[in-house]
């Protein structure tokens, strides 16, 4: 929803056979190719839900005013080589008043947030295309507003990529965290080490090319989403060691042979050097994902040359009267060592098991952002309290698991969730909610490939990114249903495979709701 919003009881009719959209004086192809987007939703009729039974009437049967362009403002110059990036401006004002309507932003990606704002605001309705009067001025609440999809469990074809990229456009969401190799299968192409992708991809035709990656990187930028990517280490990295076994700890039958990064090897470091410069060199975004997440210890202190050295570097337990020794201590050289030798121009985001090596080695503030993934719906905010109080930056991930599935409407509970809740029981001044740069949606994907992804994400996935663009104040999931069950049908005749979030019902029958949304007035100030 709209930050500041207010609708009229006054509808224009919308000429949708000649409408246009008036491009800016400043432009860019992405402006322009945004434009051309949303004109072929509107000419086409896509988002109009017309009940079987009735039909659009001639404008010369209509007796209100007629709407036949949006003029679109934009106070900065744009590129056609500019990427949206952590910074940007999303910003935006629409205004739909007598005979004109008018939206203006500072940057590209206000733009294109509000022409889907725009072409949601039209319906159907007494045989016509209508628009109210409305005053809109919206930004989002949080900058990082993600989606993780991953590709390694099962390899998902660029063209459903695409496709979840368009949803994600519909949703406002503006991270795409592409966990792209796991244990399971390596599909990224590595020309530095082409091994990687040879012996572990599934096949060779399941491999995401420079090229695939340069395109779903455009594609993207198009819709004002960044992709950032990640690659997990040092555990879940069983498909590294299919081409570089010497890559990972040699440990016995029981770790498949191979347990997780060897972290006190020369060579380790020298591959991460060379194969981060890759990546950093393919992916344009400031940030990238460097996994850290749950790290079989076993394997490490299974072998007695890592022993020693922990033994040596006082990596045990604190505490503790007998000898035990502290995987987290040893992650956290690790991670220190593989910060160091990334490229400095890349921050840096890691899940929330990084946090505890972190502050072993004083790996800074400004070097580590944590994604928090653990403790359901209530327990993470402890952590996320521990972490932002210690000065960390922080991305919500652990109520938002679109993995696991329940039967009913389970994008309810999504909705009552929020990365600010733990704020109202934190004691102390010494947190800063600007340390809460936003949340993402997770899909781990071990039973889901191209088959089942969209139903399962969407429009369950509506539900947080609503939450993370939108004003505190909204809480009640019974005043969003109405609006999620008109979007999800607005989504389907998009070409999104959605699943119903309400019961029973049809896209094709008469809706419950159409604009304005009473439930959702806020006055415009």
């Amino acid at each position: 929803m709209p930050q500041a919003y207010r609708a009229e009881n006054i509808s224009l009719v919308v000429d949708v056979d000649g409408f246009t959209i008036q491009r800016p004086v400043k432009t860019c192809n992405r402006v322009n190719r945004a434009i051309a987007r949303y004109t072929n939703h509107i000419n086409s009729k896509i988002d109009l839900f017309i009940p079987d039974g009735e039909k659009l009437q001639p404008l010369s049967q209509s007796n209100g005013r007629i709407l036949q362009q949006l003029k679109v403002s934009m106070s900065r110059p744009c590129d056609d080589d500019d990427l949206p990036h952590e910074h940007m401006s999303e910003q935006y004002k629409l205004v739909v008043s007598g005979a004109e309507a008018t939206l203006s932003a500072q940057e590209p990606w206000g733009v294109i947030r509000g022409l889907e704002t725009f072409s949601q605001l039209i319906y159907f309705s007494s045989g016509h295309a209508r628009v109210n009067v409305t005053f809109i001025k919206d930004y989002p609440r949080f900058s990082f507003r993600g989606l993780m999809l991953d590709t390694a469990r099962h390899y998902i074809p660029v063209r459903y990529l695409k496709r979840t990229l368009d949803a994600m456009s519909y949703n406002k969401l503006n991270v795409f965290h592409w966990h792209m190799v796991d244990d399971q299968s390596f599909p990224y192409e590595s020309k530095v080490f082409p091994k990687l992708s040879i012996k572990g991809a599934y096949s060779a035709n399941q491999i995401y090319t420079h090229a695939d990656i340069r395109q779903l990187i455009d594609y993207a930028a198009d819709r004002a989403i960044r992709i950032v990517p990640e690659f997990d280490s040092p555990g879940h990295t069983r498909s590294w060691g299919l081409g570089y076994p010497e890559l990972l700890t040699n440990c016995s039958a029981d770790y498949y042979p191979f347990g997780a990064v060897n972290p006190l090897s020369k060579y380790t470091y020298q591959f991460m050097t060379t194969f981060w410069r890759e990546i950093a060199d393919l992916f344009p975004d400031s940030t990238v994902h460097v996994g850290g997440d749950e790290i079989n210890y076993k394997c490490w202190l299974k072998l007695q040359y890592i022993r020693d050295f922990m033994i040596t570097n006082n990596m045990t337990l604190d505490n503790y009267d007998f000898l035990t020794l502290d995987g987290d201590k040893l992650q956290g050289y690790y991670l220190k060592h593989l910060i160091d030798v990334m490229p400095k121009e890349r921050k840096k985001i890691a899940w929330e098991e990084a946090f505890n090596a972190a502050k072993h080695w004083n790996i800074s503030t400004d070097e580590l952002i944590i994604n928090v993934w653990k403790g359901g719906d209530y327990e993470w905010q402890y952590t996320m309290e521990n972490i932002v109080r210690q000065g960390y930056k922080a991305i919500l991930s652990a109520p938002w698991y679109l993995n696991y599935i329940s039967y009913g409407r389970d994008w309810t509970k999504y909705y009552t969730q929020d990365p600010h809740t733990f704020l109202n029981y934190a004691s102390g001044n010494d947190i800063s909610r600007e340390n809460v740069i936003g949340g993402q949606v997770c899909m781990w994907m071990e039973f889901i490939d191209e088959s089942n992804l969209e139903p399962t994400l969407w429009p369950r996935a509506s539900s947080p990114a609503e939450k993370l663009w939108s004003s505190a104040e909204m809480t009640d999931w019974k005043k969003a249903e109405a609006r999620f069950e008109h979007h999800r049908c607005r989504m389907s005749r998009r070409g999104i495979k959605t699943q119903p979030n309400s019961g029973p019902g049809s896209c094709r029958g008469t809706m419950k709701i159409k604009p304005p949304y009473e439930a959702a007035q806020q006055y415009f100030n």
